[in-house]
C-alpha cells in the first residue's frame, strides 16, 4: 500500500516532469485552443458536412495545430496556412486519378516527395506544410481504398476545417503575444523601482523579484514548450529572448550605477538623468503595447559635458546604449531569424546537381517512398499504403538519426498499440464512449508533442487505435498490420539510408568549418559596424546544428563545443565593450581583429589539407593597449588553438 510519503513524493515528481517541459502551462494553453477549435469544428462538420468526409475536416484542423514551429510571422503565416489548405483540398479532387492508374502512382508520388523534401533548401516553412499535404493525401487514399471516396465533398470538408483553425491559431490584437507583453511589462516594471529606490536600501528587495522573474523566464526558454508558437502567448520568440537578454544586461548596469548615485544622491544632476532613467524605462514599456517609444538623452548629454564624473559617464553610456538597442528591436530593425533563399532559377540550378545534400536527401525520400508504394500496388498488399506513409514520417538525413529514433519508434508504437487494445477490450461498444476518448487523445498529442518523443509517439500510435476502432473496422486486424507496416517501413527506410550515406560524425568537421566562418564573418560586422546582429544569428544557428550532430552522433569531445560556445560570448563582450568605451575601431584593434579573422581562415585551409599557416601563439602579435580588450583577442586566440588541434587531429 503507498503510504502518504510515497504519494506526496510522486505528486512532486510529477510535477517537476511537467514543469520541465511546459513550465508556464504553453503547451497546455495551446492544446486548449486547439481543443476548442476542434470541437467547433466538429460541430459544424455534422451540420454542414456528409458524415463521410467530417474526417477529412478534422484532419485538416489538427495537422494545423500539429505544424507549430514555422518561421513565418503574422500575414505570412496565415499564407503559409492557406496554401497547405488550398493545395490540400486541390489533392483531394485528384485522388481519383491516382486511384484509376493504379500501379503508376509511385511517378507522381516520387516527383511530388521530391519536390517537398528539396524545397526545404529555399524555405523550411514550406516544406513543413508540405508534409501534411503528403500525409493527408494519404489519409485520403486509405480512405478511398476502403469505401467510396467524394473528391468534392472531401475538399469542401478540408477547406471548412482549416478555416476553422486557422482563424484560431493565427487571431491575436497585438504585435506580441500576452505572455510576452505581461512578463516584459513586469520586467520592465521592476526596474522602474529598482531605478526610483536606487540610492536606498528598498532597491535590493526589487532586485530580488527581478531576479527571480529573470530565472522563471530563462526556464521557460530553455524547455521545448517555447517552440508552441501560439501568437497569443509568445508571439516573436526571438525577440522575446532578445528582450530577455537587454532587461538582464541593464539590471547589470543600473548595479553599476548604484555606488556613484548613492554618493552623490543630493546632486541635481544626478536626481535628473535618474529621474530621465525612469522616463526612458517607461518609453520602451511602449514596444509591448505597440506604441512609439520616445527616448530621452538631454540630461545625460549635458551632465556628460560637465566632466566631472568621468567613470560614472561611462557606466551611463553603456545604459543608453542598451535603452537604444531595446527600442531598436521594437523598432523591427533587427532581425534573428534564418533568411530564407529566394527560388529563382539560378538558385535552383546552384542546388539541382547530385553534390547537393538537399538533392540527395529529396532524391533518397523520394525513391524510398515510390518504392513502397510500386510494392504495396504491385503485390497487391492490404493498405499496403500504409507503408509509404512509415517511410515517408520515418526517413532521417543521417544513419544515426534514422536507428536511434526509428528503433524508439517501433517500441513506442508497440507500447501504444497495447495501450489502446487494453482500452477497447476493456470498454463497452459505445460510440459516445469513443468518441469522448478519441477527442481526449487528439488533445494530449497536441500536448505532448514537445515532451519526450516516445511519450509522443506512444500517444499518436493509442490515437490509431481508438480511430480505427471508433470507425467500426475490424480493427485488431488492422492495427496489427500496421505495427508490421511500420516495421517494413523501418527496414526500407535503413536500406535506402545507404544510397549516399551519411552519419552525424561525417557532419561534424564540417559544421565546425560552417561555424568558424560565420564567427570570421561576426567578426568584420564587429570591424564595419553593420549587420551585427544578422552574423551572430547566423553563429547560434550553425552552434545548434553543431549541438545536435554531437549529440546524434554521441561524441564525447564537449571541449571543441566548449571552445566556440566561448568565443561566440567573447565576440559578444568584445564588441559592447568596444563600443561602450572607444566608440569605435581604431587603427591597431583592426588590426588585431584581423589577425584572428586571419587564423580562422587558416583553420579551414588546415582542415581542408590545403597550405596554410597558423601562429599557435598570437598573444605577442596583438597591438591594443587596452588590457581588457587585450585580454578577450588573447582568450579567443586560446579557443582558437583548441579548434586547430581538433582539425588536424582529423586529417591525421
Amino acid at each position: 500500500m503507498i503510504n502518504k510519503n510515497d504519494f506526496r513524493q510522486l505528486k512532486n515528481n510529477l510535477q517537476a516532469f511537467f514543469h520541465m517541459y511546459d513550465p508556464s502551462n504553453f503547451a497546455l494553453l495551446y492544446s486548449i485552443k486547439a481543443a476548442i477549435a476542434l470541437l467547433i469544428c466538429m460541430l459544424s462538420a455534422y451540420l454542414m458536412l456528409d458524415s463521410k468526409v467530417i474526417i477529412f475536416s478534422l484532419f485538416a484542423c489538427v495537422f494545423i495545430f500539429y505544424m507549430n514551429t514555422f518561421n513565418a510571422k503574422n500575414m505570412q503565416k496565415i499564407i503559409i496556412l492557406s496554401i497547405f489548405a488550398i493545395i490540400s483540398a486541390l489533392c483531394a479532387l485528384l485522388i481519383p486519378f491516382l486511384i484509376d492508374i493504379k500501379l503508376y502512382v509511385f511517378i507522381p508520388c516520387f516527383i511530388w516527395v521530391f519536390i517537398v523534401n528539396f524545397i526545404a533548401a529555399f524555405n523550411s516553412d514550406l516544406q513543413k506544410i508540405g508534409i501534411y499535404i503528403t500525409l493527408l493525401v494519404m489519409a485520403m487514399m486509405i480512405s478511398a481504398s476502403l469505401n467510396t471516396f467524394y473528391p468534392t465533398q472531401s475538399a469542401l470538408a478540408i477547406l471548412h476545417g482549416s478555416v476553422i483553425a486557422i482563424a484560431f491559431r493565427t487571431f491575436t490584437l497585438y504585435t506580441y503575444g500576452s505572455y510576452t507583453r505581461r512578463s516584459f511589462l513586469m520586467l520592465l516594471n521592476n526596474l522602474i523601482y529598482m531605478s526610483e529606490n536606487i540610492t536606498n536600501d528598498n532597491y535590493n528587495h526589487w532586485q530580488s523579484i527581478f531576479v527571480s522573474r529573470v530565472d522563471e523566464i530563462k526556464k521557460l526558454f530553455a524547455s521545448k514548450s517555447a517552440n508552441i508558437k501560439d501568437t497569443s502567448l509568445i508571439k516573436n520568440q526571438e525577440m522575446a529572448i532578445f528582450y530577455l537578454l537587454k532587461c538582464e544586461e541593464i539590471a547589470f548596469t543600473l548595479l553599476s550605477l548604484r555606488l556613484y548615485f548613492r554618493k552623490n544622491q543630493h546632486n541635481k544632476y544626478i536626481s535628473n538623468i535618474q529621474e530621465e532613467i525612469i522616463f526612458n524605462l517607461n518609453e520602451l514599456k511602449n514596444i509591448f503595447l505597440d506604441k512609439t517609444v520616445n527616448l530621452k538623452t538631454i540630461n545625460f548629454t549635458r551632465f556628460k559635458d560637465l566632466n566631472t564624473f568621468p567613470i560614472l559617464c561611462e557606466c551611463l553610456d553603456v545604459l543608453y546604449y542598451k535603452f537604444n538597442m531595446f527600442k531598436l528591436g521594437g523598432m523591427k530593425k533587427l532581425e534573428f531569424k534564418e533568411n530564407s533563399t529566394k527560388i529563382s532559377f539560378k538558385a535552383l540550378k546552384d542546388n539541382f546537381n547530385l553534390k547537393n545534400k538537399y538533392f540527395r536527401f529529396s532524391f533518397k525520400v523520394a525513391l524510398a517512398t515510390s518504392f513502397s508504394i510500386f510494392l504495396a500496388i504491385f503485390f497487391k498488399i492490404d493498405h499496403g499504403i500504409w507503408i509509404a506513409m512509415g517511410v515517408f514520417t520515418l526517413f532521417k538525413e543521417s544513419i544515426n538519426s534514422t536507428a536511434i529514433i526509428n528503433k524508439s519508434t517501433i517500441y513506442a508504437s508497440m507500447l501504444g498499440f497495447a495501450l489502446g487494445f487494453l482500452l477497447i477490450f476493456n470498454l463497452t461498444a459505445n460510440k459516445h464512449i469513443l468518441e469522448f476518448i478519441l477527442f481526449i487523445s487528439y488533445f494530449a498529442c497536441i500536448y505532448f508533442k514537445h515532451f519526450p518523443y516516445f511519450l509522443s509517439t506512444v500517444l499518436i500510435m493509442f490515437n490509431l487505435v481508438i480511430f480505427f476502432a471508433y470507425l467500426g473496422l475490424d480493427f485488431e486486424r488492422l492495427i496489427l498490420f500496421r505495427l508490421a507496416d511500420f516495421i517494413a517501413a523501418f527496414v526500407i527506410v535503413y536500406v535506402f539510408s545507404y544510397i549516399w550515406p551519411i552519419k552525424s560524425e561525417n557532419d561534424i568537421k564540417p559544421t565546425i568549418q560552417e561555424t568558424t566562418k560565420n564567427i570570421q564573418n561576426f567578426l568584420t560586422s564587429i570591424i564595419n559596424r553593420s549587420k551585427y546582429f544578422e552574423a551572430e544569428n547566423s553563429v547560434l544557428l550553425s552552434i545548434k546544428k553543431l549541438r545536435n550532430l554531437l549529440d546524434e552522433s554521441k561524441n564525447k569531445n564537449s571541449l571543441i563545443f566548449e571552445a566556440i560556445i566561448e568565443i561566440n560570448n567573447l565576440c559578444i563582450n568584445l564588441n559592447d565593450y568596444i563600443y561602450n568605451k572607444h566608440s569605435k575601431v581604431d587603427l591597431k584593434l583592426d588590426t588585431d581583429i584581423k589577425i584572428l579573422i586571419t587564423r580562422f581562415e587558416m583553420l579551414r585551409k588546415a582542415s581542408d589539407d590545403l597550405p596554410f599557416y597558423f601562429y599557435e601563439d598570437v598573444s605577442d602579435k596583438f597591438l591594443s593597449t587596452d588590457s581588457k580588450i587585450k585580454y578577450f583577442l588573447e582568450q579567443i586566440g586560446k579557443r582558437q588553438d583548441t579548434l586547430y588541434k581538433f582539425l588536424i587531429s582529423k586529417n591525421n
